[in-house]
């Protein structure tokens, strides 16, 4: 009896496992929440595996030598080769299920870290705009000087650098053409904690249209993070994640070139 109820819960748990499986780990498909499943499989699967410990460990203690005899035999038949099959397929279908469903919820959380909505705090910002400065595009050994530092605008090299957090200095020159395609560039102080840096990496990530975001290093700030956009700039004595984002929002792709298709 005991060994078809064992078989029974693991062919349930390989089913709802296997459905899981089927909508790529998603919790919900098409406004349908597909979670449940995954509980019954795993609800099932700890229920048989908690019931043959409680069946094989405590009731061998307490029952008389004939009655363990006979559960010594219902576990030898328990374990056949039929319901070992049935234990390694379930097994296997409920991890995978496990690591499918984990995949998609980390990628998930990514996805909506990243998403471009979702950086809208509605929040009032201290921005200071800056006047336009110029746009020329100099060759690499000429010596450009600027009106304030970190800069907004002006002359700079006609070359560009990829999205992403870089751990070394990038000269003014090149983050500036960055700028006039809309991307953000973000500086922040060495001295800036773990935590701010993992935030940043983050959000280094983020694209949208044709911009996306620069973050280097900058010792000559008094700050701890500095934001910059065409004309636009933003200090923050403390980095504030919700206030980068709002940035990151109100000004990315607004420099005067934009380039829909452009990336790295």
């Amino acid at each position: 009896m005991f060994k078809k109820v064992f078989i029974s819960s693991m062919l349930l748990s390989i089913l709802f496992s296997s459905a899981v499986l089927a909508h790529g780990g998603e919790y919900e498909s098409k406004n349908v929440d597909y979670s449940w499943m995954l509980y019954v499989s795993i609800f099932l699967y700890l229920l048989t595996l908690i019931g043959f410990s409680y069946y094989y460990g405590i009731e061998r203690f307490i029952r008389t030598g004939i009655e363990r005899q006979s559960i010594s035999e219902d576990i030898r038949k328990m374990f056949s080769k039929k319901a070992i099959y049935t234990l390694i397929i379930s097994s296997f279908f409920l991890l995978l299920a496990l690591i499918t469903t984990g995949s998609f919820a980390l990628l998930e959380t990514k996805a909506k870290q990243n998403d471009f909505k979702s950086y809208n705090h509605q929040l009032e910002l201290n921005t200071v705009e800056y006047k336009f400065e110029g746009s020329k595009h100099l060759n690499k050994n000429q010596q450009i000087e600027y009106s304030h530092y970190p800069p907004t605008s002006g002359n700079h090299y006609d070359s560009d650098i990829a999205f992403g957090f870089y751990d070394y200095n990038i000269p003014y020159e090149l983050l500036i053409h960055n700028m006039e395609y809309g991307d953000i560039i973000i500086y922040y102080h060495p001295s800036i904690n773990k935590n701010s840096i993992e935030h940043l990496k983050s959000m280094s990530e983020m694209t949208h249209k044709g911009s996306g975001i620069i973050v280097v290093p900058n010792v000559d700030i008094q700050e701890e993070i500095i934001m910059t956009a065409w004309m636009k700039q933003l200090k923050q004595e403390k980095f504030n994640e919700q206030e980068t984002q709002q940035f990151i929002y109100n000004y990315i792709y607004n420099g005067p070139e934009k380039y829909p298709n452009r990336s790295y």
